[in-house]
């Protein structure tokens, strides 16, 4: 059996001072002087006096790895890690430098809270709008809207702007959309931090249901014991580089033995 998701020597690279920047106008001026300085062939080649810039930072350095349909994978290290920019690269909000990865089959993405919601929209609207961003038909939101409202616990503001919301309840209406897709493959970030306990066990719960249905996870989270409890594999990533490759609880022993020694750059 094929992986379903093929991470294959993914670097990705920053110019420091504009990290986060992804405008249009900034990728054609760059590509403009890139143009400029190295030449067609030069840009073909790719400007490898980059690496060793003082202006430029390497946030992943040739990351492989793959996974299995029905697998829930848990991303494991510091903040910094490159944890959250490599799901970024397989969700395609930004590309990769170098590499690439293979995903095979839809997927959806909870990155960070209510991405894709609309303040001035109530509850209401937002799960269609959002179903809608995330590849859901309208019958298939309406057929759905009654679990998604259930579950997320805000029945009694489903039509308040969320603009309104709590942060908890926020979350709660984000994850809950996401969770409800049929779509195969499914990436969560640090999202679960944001509600309460009973909530976040709640989630976990959904998720490994998710599983068992035979939907694919990737899931990054400092939450030790939600990766344990959740994870059958982990990933534990250090310096924007995959260290070690194995079960989520080998990989929260290692992580743990290193995590409160000192970070060499």
């Amino acid at each position: 059996m094929k992986p379903i998701i093929e991470v294959q020597n993914i670097s990705k690279q920053y110019r420091l001072g504009v990290i986060g920047t992804t405008s249009i106008r900034e990728v054609l001026n760059r590509f403009s002087k890139n143009l400029r300085e190295n030449g067609p062939i030069g840009m073909l080649k790719g400007n490898k006096q980059n690496e060793n810039s003082n202006d430029y930072i390497w946030a992943l350095k040739d990351v492989s790895f793959s996974v299995q349909p029905g697998e829930i994978v848990g991303l494991i290290g510091r903040n910094g890690c490159g944890k959250s920019t490599l799901l970024k690269i397989l969700s395609r909000i930004t590309f990769p430098t170098e590499g690439r990865a293979v995903i095979r089959g839809k997927s959806s993405a909870l990155l960070e809270v209510g991405t894709g919601f609309h303040a001035e929209l109530s509850g209401r609207e937002n799960i269609f709008l959002n179903g809608a961003i995330l590849g859901m038909r309208r019958r298939e939101i309406q057929a759905k809207f009654d679990a998604i409202v259930d579950f997320s616990e805000v029945e009694k503001f489903i039509d308040t702007p969320i603009k309104h919301y709590s942060s908890g309840m926020y979350v709660r209406l984000a994850f809950s959309v996401a969770a409800h897709l049929d779509q195969p493959i499914l990436f969560v970030d640090e999202v679960l931090a944001v509600g309460d306990t009973a909530f976040q066990n709640k989630c976990i719960n959904k998720m490994r249901s998710v599983a068992n249905s035979g939907r694919t996870i990737l899931f990054v989270s400092h939450d030790e014991k939600a990766v344990n409890k959740l994870c059958n594999r982990g990933v534990y990533m250090k310096q924007g580089k995959v260290i070690a490759l194995g079960s989520a609880s080998e990989m929260l022993d290692l992580y743990s033995k290193e995590k409160d020694l000192p970070q060499v750059a």
